[in-house]
């Protein structure tokens, strides 16, 4: 059995995971403990979804599991908590966004490298049948040109840094990744307000346009045009519950064999993007990415 811990108790995220793991929805693997900031909120959790322990300091998880899931709400102490575990060669899921700095993810996927961890982050966006479906069906559409995808800007969290772009609009820029790949050499935004609107151009030419809207209650819609034609994918609930199930599937996968789910480097470009999409909504400039 493959004995999975998990970091961070303030997200959805955390009972989500946990109850995939311990409720029989997932092969032989288990969430057997915890760690949280809240130690009593901790307690709670793991009584209700049959986690083993509780411990005092995420570092004390390592000599108990095999993988560890960091799944801390905000992406501020994702570095600090996750560093420990890439350092010692702990196969490890970040929750998005893998950290609020591109310097401190960009230094994760480094240590892990020389190290050998196998890391994982991004948005479970990325596994919902929906986006799985519409890239089955790509081919069909020829070369592609241009992507539009629409999606709220902010969490509905009273937690003011719920409604900073990068903490729910990267959930976008890695819906982006999954269908165009890699490759964006500059966006520029319409600047904040209500809604944000920003381009994303990449170097062999083709757009995507990013419709970031707040108070925004109706979910993800991507909408994709190639060559030869057009498509479009609208999130259902289902989507959103069957994408957990997928990610876990996928981490599980990775922390047992190596392959790689989701490239190191597309997701640190994915979280480059969306802090430069934030840059250029405050300047109302063209904002270049470092790789372009």
């Amino acid at each position: 059995m493959l004995r999975v811990g998990i970091v961070g108790v303030d997200s959805t995220h955390t009972r989500a995971n946990a109850s995939i793991l311990n409720g029989g929805q997932i092969g032989d693997a288990r969430c057997v403990a915890l760690w949280g900031h809240d130690r009593s909120i901790a307690a709670g959790l793991a009584r209700e979804l049959g986690i083993d322990q509780v411990v005092d300091r995420p570092e004390q998880l390592l000599s108990l599991v095999d993988a560890v899931m960091i799944c801390d709400r905000y992406g501020e102490a994702h570095y600090a908590h996750a560093r420990p575990f890439v350092e010692v060669g702990c196969p490890i899921y970040i929750d998005k966004p893998m950290t609020d700095r591109l310097d401190e993810a960009q230094a994760l996927v480094r240590i892990a490298k020389e190290r050998g961890t196998r890391l994982m982050s991004g948005s479970s966006l990325r596994f919902a049948p929906v986006v799985l479906s519409l890239k089955e069906r790509l081919p069909a559409l020829g070369p592609l040109r241009s992507i539009v995808l629409t999606g709220p800007a902010e969490g509905a969290f009273p937690d003011p840094r719920a409604r900073l772009l990068p903490f729910y609009g990267i959930h976008l820029t890695e819906l982006m990744q999954a269908i165009m790949g890699q490759g964006v050499a500059w966006v520029q935004s319409s600047g904040k307000g209500r809604n944000e609107v920003a381009a994303v151009a990449y170097r062999d030419g083709r757009m995507a346009i990013l419709n970031l809207l707040r108070d925004w209650k109706v979910g993800y819609h991507l909408a994709v045009f190639g060559q030869d034609g057009g498509d479009e994918a609208q999130f259902t609930t289902n989507d959103y519950q069957v994408a957990y199930l997928g990610q876990m599937q996928a981490f599980l996968d990775m922390a047992r064999t190596g392959a790689e789910p989701i490239p190191t480097d597309s997701t640190l470009e994915a979280l480059e993007t969306i802090l430069a999409v934030d840059r250029s909504g405050q300047s109302g400039e063209i904002v270049h990415l470092t790789g372009a």
